[in-house]
């Protein structure tokens, strides 16, 4: 069984820049990366859905909009599948389009009376319509539904890539895909990425292949070799969509993975902060204020014991010298007294900043003992996640094994 696509391009105002449409809406459906919508479908088509296609015999693509308020039907390529003559079409494509609306049920009638055509009632057929907009051309969306529904033989399921549709477009959409058989896959105004974009269109690539197989299953009756060389090219088409699903599936488990390993790592972190802070900010301080204190105490008593020392050897000089001169040798024995008990306190003094210098030197050696506990933790800490990364890794290594 051979395949017919028809592929329906919306270039209505809002998927280009909607110059000169004043500030209200220039430049306003724009991508973040400033890029248009319409820029955007042609890498959709180009890059995932041409590709996933190639298998078709014969393949339809028209653009749609709406000059002087009427629906405007253009064919750009009509003809048997070919890659580079398809994307060269779509190459011709401007990246800006005209102001105009979006008559979205004027384009699927006119797809679908293509498709009733005697030349492919036996064909399986197809509709993927790419849009940003819901009708505005004058249309019914049940009207398209029961056109598509309509066709004799094999039933017409119309796929629907809407690009930043509001919640009431959305809906509508959702509905005519759904009524006809198909699906819709809603895509935000997202600047182009292949892995993203490819995750996204992953079910409509899967169930178009689905429904390929099927209809061909179902009609072809004896499996020629050409059927089964055509059914297990699409089996395997499949198998590749199915494993990218099933990989980015995985790829965004090991990431809530690698999130929650994150979280518990800087929960961790912060933990050990908060304890190490703790003790720098409550111990560490006190001792060292407390040291401090003391010595400045004993500072403070030794200078005033020597300043009453100094006093009470003065006021014995005095005496001694008023009383008698005879009694210089006495006086004599005072002063060398006065002067030993005076070296006696300077050495005293000197012995407690000597003591302070090294209490603060230990201090230091502390500070740095426990920089290297904490740095110690923190390597055990890292060991620690990595082996537990590692085992769930291989954990879901074995599992999908």
């Amino acid at each position: 069984m051979d395949t017919v696509i028809e592929i329906l391009i919306d270039i209505s105002g809002s998927m280009g820049t909607m110059k000169g449409q004043g500030v209200e809406h220039e430049n306003k459906y724009l991508l973040p990366d400033g890029s248009t919508r319409i820029l955007l479908a042609k890498k959709i088509l180009s890059e995932e859905i041409i590709p996933t296609i190639d298998y078709v015999k014969k393949l339809f693509i028209r653009t749609f909009n709406t000059k002087e308020q009427k629906p405007f039907i253009a064919t750009l390529y009509d003809s048997v599948y070919d890659t580079n003559m398809v994307n060269e079409k779509l190459n011709t494509l401007p990246n800006d389009t005209l102001v105009g609306g979006t008559p979205i049920t004027a384009a699927i009638i006119a797809a679908v009376n293509n498709l009733k055509s005697n030349e492919y009632a036996n064909y399986e057929r197809l509709i993927i319509l790419i849009t940003d907009g819901q009708e505005n051309g004058g249309g019914d969306y049940e009207v398209a539904a029961e056109n598509a529904l309509s066709i004799d033989g094999i039933e017409c399921k119309v796929y629907i890539i809407g690009i930043s549709l509001d919640i009431e477009a959305e809906k509508k959409a959702k509905q005519l895909s759904e009524t006809t058989g198909g699906i819709y896959l809603p895509v935000g105004a997202i600047n182009y990425n292949s892995a993203e974009i490819r995750k996204i269109l992953s079910p409509l690539k899967a169930s178009v292949i689905k429904e390929s197989l099927k209809n061909i299953a179902s009609h072809s009756g004896y499996a020629s070799p050409v059927t089964a060389a055509k059914m297990e090219a699409l089996e395997k088409k499949l198998e590749t969509i199915v494993n990218e699903k099933e990989y980015n599936l995985l790829a965004d488990q090991l990431e809530i993975l690698k999130s929650k390993i994150d979280e518990v790592q800087i929960k961790n972190q912060k933990l050990i902060t908060e304890q190490f802070s703790i003790h720098e900010k409550h111990h560490l301080p006190l001792l060292i204020s407390s040291l401090e204190t003391n010595i400045s105490k004993k500072l403070e008593d030794s200078l005033s014991s020597m300043h009453k020392s100094n006093e009470e050897l003065s006021l014995k000089y005095s005496l001694l010298n008023d009383a008698n001169a005879r009694k210089f040798e006495k006086l004599e024995v005072f002063n060398i007294e006065f002067i030993n008990k005076t070296n006696e306190l300077a050495n005293n003094q000197l012995s407690q900043f000597l003591l302070l210098k090294e209490i603060l030197k230990n201090l230091a050696n502390l500070q740095n003992t426990m920089n290297q506990i904490k740095e110690k933790q923190q390597k055990r800490f890292y060991v620690t996640m990595a082996l537990i990364f590692l085992i769930l890794i291989f954990s879901i290594a074995v599992y999908f094994l």
